[in-house]
């Protein structure tokens, strides 16, 4: 790879209807030829001489970028803090070219935090995209304690997620291309390989958030197992579905319980991404796939209703991850279980006080047809533990009302009683940025889920609160040997505000970054 050449090919988000396809370059100090914009990250109190007039000079633009625009800057009272933003005009070779300024701030010992940045690499494509600005040069911050390709991987992640849109059914959408390039000091061949992870984790991202935001009556049980293959094939992974025949005679019956009162039929998906290792370590991924969630025969009430489109993001989040992990190869074996169904209210449709007998042998007795996440995740995780035998099971679903009450849309809830497990997934969280707080798994919850009937209630009854924990302590019952860790999604899959590069308007594709990181720092 000729890292001193324009390279790493053109970036483009994979999914057809995102707002522009958006595509990154990176390139080092030799940048001749002026771009539309030039855009800065700068952190706060920055130096003119040593911040701003040195990217002046990597970028050959002396002319334009003079004293005039420092004193500007200085007029305008941008301080380079977090969120501080301007875009300046001025002519460069007779033609008008948009100087954009964003600001990453600082923590106490003066350094930037990746999150800044990408929070600042959002707002500065979204200016791009406010201006219908064609073209673009992004200067990758180079007063950073940050590692340049770190820096490089999530600044083409944040761009690529704040290109999205939702645009399927816009019959008036015109599609424009856009272009960004990355400018560093040292344009190696590790920055280059960190653009291209970037890119490939940014664009599955998206891919699996056109999932989310699809219309129900397209994105059926039958439409992600359709996806799952098709990418299988394409990524070079083993898919394998069973439809509800199948699901049955294999006693899935918490799948089958949840799925029959639809006609869309339930399908069981499952996505297998080997290394070349054969000692390599397995992760299975089980992900929540209710593609429309009505509530059952415990209807839900109209304002409840709507959104439930978005109750199958877990399971394209575990799909999401595998096909990424494909393309970037780790020495780790993936997973990637989706139980698919809709809960509707048909004349099969199960019900309350029906007690299920699920794949463990376990009997789970039904009190809240609403609460139907949870009977086909615990198919998935005895599934994932008796057939693969995986050294960590991961479960991903927007289970309970309960946890955006605790944590809102800014933080994931995780429930996990082992620590080695956490440990790695609070370190991705770290480094994605797709946050998370712990959540109690103490006996203390256990209680709650006893049953006079059955092994035990799927929910609890009589006011016992701590809805997110007693949901974990039901899917506990289903992962015997194995370290496991819940992941309720909740409140961060959708309606995610005042984070400039996920959109409110669409879903965020949360647990792609996250789980990816996972993976590929993964250690037994």
């Amino acid at each position: 790879m000729n890292a001193r050449l324009l390279l790493l090919g053109m970036f483009f988000c994979i999914a057809s209807n995102v707002a522009f396809a958006i595509s990154v370059d990176v390139t080092n100090n030799t940048a001749q030829t002026p771009h539309q914009a030039t855009c800065f990250m700068l952190k706060e109190n920055f130096q003119m001489d040593n911040d701003l007039l040195a990217t002046q000079q990597t970028l050959n633009l002396e002319a334009a970028l003079s004293k005039d625009i420092v004193t500007l800057l200085n007029d305008l009272e941008f301080k380079g803090k977090a969120g501080d933003f301007h875009c300046i005009s001025a002519p460069v070779n007779n033609a008008l070219h948009h100087f954009i300024f964003a600001g990453t701030g600082t923590d106490q010992n003066n350094e930037v935090g990746m999150e800044e940045i990408r929070r600042a690499t959002g707002k500065i494509v979204n200016e791009l995209k406010a201006k219908k600005i064609p073209a673009a040069m992004l200067r990758i911050p180079t007063n950073s304690s940050l590692p340049a390709a770190d820096i490089a991987k999530q600044t083409t992640i944040a761009a690529l997620l704040t290109d999205y849109q939702y645009t399927e059914f816009k019959s008036d959408y015109k599609h424009v291309d856009h272009t960004l390039t990355l400018v560093t000091a040292d344009a190696n061949d590790d920055i280059a390989d960190a653009v291209w992870q970037g890119n490939v984790i940014g664009s599955m991202t998206n891919t699996i958030r056109t999932w989310s935001d699809g219309p129900p009556n397209v994105v059926t049980p039958i439409f992600l197992a359709e996806q799952a293959q098709a990418l299988s094939k394409q990524y070079d992974c083993i898919c394998t579905v069973f439809d509800r025949a199948q699901a049955e005679e294999l006693g899935l019956n918490g799948v089958v319980a949840v799925g029959k009162g639809s006609s869309s039929e339930c399908r069981f998906i499952i996505v297998e991404y080997h290394a070349t290792d054969p000692d390599a370590p397995t992760i299975a991924l089980v992900g929540k796939g209710v593609v429309f969630d009505t509530g059952g025969v415990n209807l839900k009430s109209f304002e409840n209703m709507l959104g439930m489109k978005y109750d199958m993001c877990g399971a394209a989040a575990v799909l999401g991850t595998v096909f990424t992990i494909a393309q970037l190869k780790p020495n780790v074996n993936v997973i990637a279980i989706a139980p698919a169904v809709e809960n509707k209210t048909g004349s099969e449709a199960y019900r309350p006080q029906d007690i299920i007998t699920f794949f463990n042998g376990k009997h789970g007795e039904i009190l809240n047809t609403d609460a139907e996440g949870r009977n086909i995740l615990a198919d998935g995780l005895s599934y994932a533990e008796k057939i693969y035998k995986p050294d960590a099971i991961i479960d991903v679903a927007t289970l309970t009302g309960a946890c955006i009450i605790a944590l809102g849309h800014h933080f994931s809830g995780i429930m996990s009683t082992n620590q080695n497990l956490k440990d790695h997934l609070f370190n991705a969280a770290r480094i994605s940025g797709e946050r998370l707080w712990e959540l109690p798994m103490t006996n203390d919850y256990k209680k709650g889920i006893e049953s006079d009937h059955a092994d035990f209630k799927h929910i609890a009854t009589g006011g016992f609160g701590a809805g997110a924990s007693i949901a974990a302590h039901f899917l506990a019952n289903f992962v015997e040997n194995t370290p496991w860790a819940h992941l309720d999604i909740a409140g961060t899959a959708k309606d995610v505000d005042n984070v400039s590069y996920l959109n409110k308007k669409f879903a965020t594709g949360v647990g792609v970054r996250l789980l990816t990181d996972l993976v590929l720092h993964y250690q037994k």
